[in-house]
């Protein structure tokens, strides 16, 4: 008998995003286009700059039909940290302050995670400042 697989292939997009926040203050992801098998793992990168001492950075997932899903948010002041609604173990987020850098490792990767993912960057006080930001998608996630 012929044993059949079926594989399927899952794409995880991450987009260019900056976000120049208030003076020294900004985020950034560069434009990746990632193609995985179900059952293996990913590890999506982002940095960012501040001149503030304490702060959250988040991960969202965006489907291209649907509002933006809050993943996980970690805290620059503690090993804190807070998961949305559905997202298990198999998301977790790694915090370097020491290099600027915030990862979102997805292991035992489904069909359902290929989407846009985003880092976002929120400071825990209040600036008086003009937030820009600038998103620009991959074709190939669109």
């Amino acid at each position: 008998s012929i044993n059949l697989q079926r594989v399927n292939n899952i794409i995880l997009c991450s987009s260019i995003f900056i976000a120049d926040l208030c003076d020294g203050n900004s985020v950034s992801q560069k434009a990746v286009t990632m193609v995985k098998k179900e059952g293996e793992i990913v590890i999506l990168q982002c940095t960012y700059s501040t001149t503030g001492s304490y702060y959250y950075l988040y991960w969202f997932r965006h489907y291209s039909d649907k509002q933006p899903e809050f993943i996980i948010w970690k805290y620059s002041g503690s090993d804190n940290q807070d998961k949305g609604i559905g997202f298990g173990n198999r998301f977790t987020a790694h915090l370097q302050k020491s290099n600027s850098f915030i990862s979102l490792s997805i292991s035992e990767l489904v069909v359902s995670d290929s989407a846009v993912y985003y880092c976002a960057f929120i400071l825990t006080t209040v600036m008086d400042c003009n937030a820009r930001l600038l998103q620009k998608l991959p074709s190939l996630c669109t």
